[in-house]
């Protein structure tokens, strides 16, 4: 899920739509991480901004891995901080949304589900890429898939 802002504290926020619905509906049955690129004060910022800063058990960005997307270092180094929380959790239990082929790639390369958004991309690109499930925006649908 990319969150866009001019990387000031006071700058404009740019966001996908429904993203910050979802993960205030989504952190009340799921345990969730962020795994990205951006540099950890920057992701601060703007999850603070939203108001959703709290929602999240984790956060790992650049500089807390060796390797980024493609690579799997993100989302292992996310799971392995959820695991000091959650010692049962297994990789397999574990899923990562994502809206970049780089993104579809990293997750699944890890062991994960992968749910692509296509916001970036469209469906055959992500599917061709391994997303097992992709999905047009974030919703309550989507949540009630995932429980199952």
């Amino acid at each position: 899920m990319r969150v866009r802002s001019n990387r000031s504290e006071g700058g404009a926020i740019f966001t996908f739509e429904g993203l910050v619905e979802f993960v205030n509906e989504a952190y009340k049955s799921f345990n969730l991480s962020i795994a990205s690129g951006a540099q950890k004060n920057e992701i601060e910022v703007v999850i603070k901004r939203l108001g959703i800063y709290d929602r999240f058990r984790t956060i790992v960005a650049a500089g807390d891995y060796e390797n980024g997307k493609p690579h799997p270092d993100p989302y292992l180094t996310a799971y392995k901080r959820l695991l000091e929380i959650l010692p049962d959790l297994r990789v397999e239990e574990c899923a990562g949304i994502e809206d970049s082929f780089f993104g579809v790639r990293a997750v699944k390369a890890a062991g994960m589900m992968c749910i692509a958004v296509t916001n970036s991309y469209p469906e055959s690109v992500l599917k061709e890429n391994g997303a097992d499930v992709v999905v047009d925006r974030l919703d309550r649908s989507l949540i009630d898939m995932i429980k199952g």
